[in-house]
């Protein structure tokens, strides 16, 4: 539908006809009960990506559907705890 829809807006941007031209490490994560995105798109991006970038990680979230508004503790505690991790080392940011 959106192609559809949105024509010149999406063609040429799809993200995983670019991840050779990835200069930097990515940070993914998708929920494993996602019904709207199936997890085989973030799987794939992200098996393309990590040729390019080795730093990069996927975070698979258990028991987490597409709406964010709808995360319990635990998967926000997790995401922010892996974010942390993950600018105070890979991307060498501190956060203090």
């Amino acid at each position: 539908i959106q192609r559809r829809y949105q024509g010149d807006t999406v063609n040429g941007m799809d993200p995983i006809d670019e991840t050779d031209n990835i200069n930097l490490p990515i940070l993914l994560y998708h929920g494993d009960y996602d019904v709207r995105v199936p997890l085989y798109h973030s799987t794939n991006f992200y098996n393309k990506i990590k040729k390019a970038s080795p730093e990069s990680k996927l975070i698979v979230l258990k028991k987490m559907g597409h709406q964010s508004n709808k995360w319990l503790p635990e998967h926000k505690q997790q995401v922010l705890d892996e974010m942390e991790n993950f600018l105070s080392t890979t991307c060498n940011m501190p956060l203090n």
